[in-house]
């Protein structure tokens, strides 16, 4: 790679769930990894952290304590990272986790420590993935619900009678589809949550298969 040419590396992540002090664990390696891999030098750099959740909003800026997360009691839905030093082996790291889209993108100039950065963060989430989340399997659960209906309709007679609860049964799971706060892509959580709290995809995914066979079952 030609001196002060930019290498980058960027992939889509899975619907995941992680408690914050899994997080917070991945945010300190990541961040010492950057200060390591750039010298220790802190000139330049620009760096914030954004986690929002229960219709509030955490905003942290370069230096932060990671922590400072341990404070946080919601949920949490939407996590965006910035780190930006110019020139540096490490230059630039967008870490985007929401309900609709994740991604990770770093960038710098030395290959090989983009390489492990990126490795680093791309496997640990993949590694706390999760089932039953995102925008994706929302659309699949009003398919499969719009499905369900039409199946058990015997005569139109009743497809007639069944037409309005079944378009307002689509609009509001539609309109669900994109929430973040049902069947989410991403969840963040306090260590004592519930089973059933940090298991909310996975949860709904069994209820709907479960649904659906018993449906059929009864045709």
């Amino acid at each position: 790679m030609a001196e002060g040419a930019i290498y980058g590396r960027s992939t889509g992540l899975p619907p995941c769930a992680m408690t914050y002090g899994e997080f917070r664990e991945l945010m300190g390696r990541l961040r010492e990894f950057i200060s390591e891999s750039n010298g220790g030098r802190s000139t330049g750099v620009y760096e914030t952290l954004s986690i929002s959740g229960g219709g509030r909003n955490f905003s942290f800026d370069a230096g932060f304590s990671v922590a400072a997360l341990d404070s946080i009691r919601e949920r949490g839905t939407d996590v965006r990272y910035t780190f930006r030093q110019s020139g540096a082996p490490i230059s630039e790291v967008t870490l985007t986790l929401r309900d609709t889209y994740r991604e990770v993108e770093i960038s710098g100039t030395s290959r090989p420590k983009v390489d492990a950065a990126f490795t680093m963060v791309r496997d640990e989430l993949r590694e706390h993935r999760t089932f039953g989340g995102s925008d994706r399997f929302k659309v699949f659960v009003v398919f499969a619900i719009v499905t369900m209906l039409l199946t058990t309709i015997k005569s139109p007679d009743i497809f007639m009678v069944a037409i309005a609860p079944m378009l307002v049964l689509t609009i509001v799971l539609g309109i669900l589809a994109f929430t973040e706060n049902v069947f989410p892509g991403l969840g963040l959580y306090r260590v004592d949550a519930s089973w059933i709290s940090r298991n909310t995809p996975l949860v709904g995914l069994i209820s709907l298969f479960l649904a659906i066979v018993g449906i059929f079952l009864a045709i």
